[in-house]
């Protein structure tokens, strides 16, 4: 992949990240409205971190460094089958994001 395309493929996931923290749910289509304003982030060392939408290129690059993609069991979770609806055939997926 050329370097433009590894600044693109960073900057769609540090979008992602932010519009999940801000407004995107997964049980509802997402409007592309920012529902939040900000979020309290208390760490496993009894820190307390107050982050704000005020500054987005500095709160997405925290969340760029901060977060881990990982998937859940698909045994457990039961996803990522090929299933039928309406004539379509569909694969579920699953994600979960994590702070470090």
């Amino acid at each position: 992949m050329r370097k433009s395309g590894k600044k693109q493929v960073k900057q769609r996931i540090k979008d992602f990240l932010y519009y999940t923290c801000f407004g995107m749910f997964p049980t509802k289509p997402w409007d592309g409205k920012e529902e939040i304003v900000g979020k309290l982030v208390y760490t496993q060392t009894e820190d307390l971190f107050c982050l704000h939408r005020i500054d987005i290129n500095n709160f997405k690059d925290y969340i760029y460094e901060n977060s881990i993609l990982d998937t859940a069991s698909t045994t457990r979770h039961q996803f990522g089958y090929l299933f039928n609806d309406n004539n379509q055939t569909l694969l579920d997926l699953n994600l979960l994001i994590r702070m470090s």
